[in-house]
């Protein structure tokens, strides 16, 4: 029963990850127009 919870958390986990990358970080890295942070 152990196990089976261990690979659900890890397999939602990873879902999580992948999903949030396609959906949320490659869209944000696609815009040309970043704030200046840190005087960069």
């Amino acid at each position: 029963m152990l196990f089976i919870a261990a690979t659900l958390l890890f397999l939602v986990g990873l879902m999580h990850s992948l999903l949030g990358e396609k959906n949320l970080i490659r869209p944000l890295l696609a815009k040309e127009n970043f704030p200046v942070v840190l005087g960069s």
